[in-house]
């Protein structure tokens, strides 16, 4: 049974602590009577080639950008040249220019004037992945 709605992510297997890609779910286990963290690890058809337990603290949701054919992740650091500055890829709330946001922002580390806002960064091309 799923619990959760499913969302594209990263996390380690808790079998031998490979990152894996794939869509996040919980499963029931009868045995412990509690929830499991999954991913359905998935091929570039979006045929499901596997499922896989993973560790939670290692979760980590896509946030629907790339930087250079790479999947830019919740947790991720990224870096602006032009800034000289590196930031934390975080999801919440957050706010810019006085106005109260949702979602993906980048936490600039010991710089509070630089904009928040993820898609704004994301169309410079000083910005990357650390």
């Amino acid at each position: 049974m799923i619990h959760n709605e499913c969302f594209f992510c990263k996390a380690e297997r808790r079998a031998n602590s490979k990152t894996v890609e794939g869509f996040y779910y919980q499963k029931y286990d009868e045995i412990s009577k509690r929830y499991i963290d999954c991913i359905q690890v998935i091929n570039q058809f979006g045929h499901i080639l596997s499922s896989v337990v993973i560790k939670s603290r290692t979760l980590k949701r896509y946030t629907g950008f790339k930087i250079d054919d790479v999947r830019l992740y919740e947790g991720d650091i990224v870096i602006s040249e032009d800034a000289g500055c590196k930031g934390v890829i975080k999801c919440g709330l957050y706010e810019c220019g006085g106005t109260k946001n949702i979602g993906f922002y980048v936490d600039w580390i010991n710089n509070d004037l630089l904009r928040k806002d993820l898609g704004f960064w994301f169309e410079r091309k000083d910005f990357h992945l650390a």
